[in-house]
C-alpha cells in the first residue's frame, strides 16, 4: 500500500469530475490516508456548487483563483439541428458532408453509442474510430495518436475525450446526444477553437432533446 502519510501538497486535477458523487466514496478513502495539515489543490474548467460543497472536504479557508486563459477557446460558432432520434446516424452522416470538417469529435453519452455510430460512419466511407473507457489504454493511445497527427479525422468518443488529452486542431466538436448539464457541454465544446483558431459546435438535437436545448442556450 502506498504511503501518504509525508505528503505535503495535493493536487487534484479536473476536481469537478473526481469529486462528483460517482467518485466520492474513492476521494473519501483517499483523503483517509493523507495528513491533515498539507497544502491542497483543486483544478478545473467548472465548477459546480454541488462540487464546491465537497470541495471543502479536502480544504481549509480555500482561496477561489480565476484565470482567464488567452489560449483557450474564444471563436466557437454554436448551432444545432433538429432531427429525429432514429434518424441521427442519418443525419450525421449529411452534417459531415456538408460541413466537411477538417476533424471533429463526435460525442455520445454511452460506450455502446460511440461503437456504433463510429461503425456506421465507416460502414457509410468515413475515416471515423471510437474511443471510450472500455479501450484498452494502449489502445487508446494508438486512436489518440491518429487523431494528433490527422490519419483519423472522426473521433467518437464519450466525455472521457473532453478531459485531459492534448488534441489541439480539432475543427469541429458534435454532440451527437445532448449532454447531462451545462458544465459537460462546456467542456466538450471546449475541444474546438484552441490556441487561438476558430471552431463550430454543433448540437443534434431530438424532440425529446428540446429541454436540454434550453438549458444550454
Amino acid at each position: 500500500r502506498m504511503d501518504l502519510s509525508s505528503t505535503k501538497i495535493l493536487v487534484l486535477d479536473e476536481a469537478d469530475e473526481m469529486l462528483s458523487l460517482g467518485f466520492w466514496p474513492d476521494m473519501k478513502e483517499v483523503a483517509s490516508y493523507l495528513p491533515r495539515k498539507r497544502q491542497s489543490h483543486l483544478f478545473s474548467a467548472t465548477m459546480p456548487e454541488k462540487v464546491r460543497s465537497l470541495s471543502r472536504f479536502f480544504l481549509t479557508e480555500p482561496q477561489d483563483v480565476t484565470i482567464a486563459d488567452e489560449g483557450g477557446p474564444q471563436k466557437i460558432e454554436h448551432c444545432f439541428y433538429m432531427c429525429a432520434a432514429a434518424e441521427k446516424e442519418a443525419v450525421l452522416a449529411r452534417i459531415l458532408k456538408y460541413e466537411n470538417p477538417e476533424s471533429a469529435i463526435i460525442f455520445c453519452n454511452t460506450k455502446v453509442m460511440t461503437e456504433r455510430v463510429a461503425r456506421e460512419l465507416k460502414q457509410a466511407g468515413f475515416n471515423a474510430d471510437w474511443l471510450n473507457g472500455d479501450l484498452p489504454q494502449s489502445e487508446r493511445e494508438k486512436v489518440l495518436r491518429r487523431t494528433r497527427e490527422g490519419s483519423l479525422r472522426y473521433l467518437v468518443a464519450t466525455d472521457v475525450a473532453a478531459r485531459g488529452i492534448d488534441i489541439s486542431h480539432v475543427t469541429h466538436v458534435i454532440n451527437h446526444d445532448s449532454p447531462e448539464n451545462i458544465e459537460a457541454y462546456i467542456q466538450r465544446t471546449g475541444r474546438t477553437g484552441r490556441a487561438g483558431r476558430t471552431g463550430t459546435a454543433i448540437a443534434m438535437v431530438s424532440p425529446q432533446e428540446l429541454g436540454s436545448l434550453y438549458y444550454l442556450r
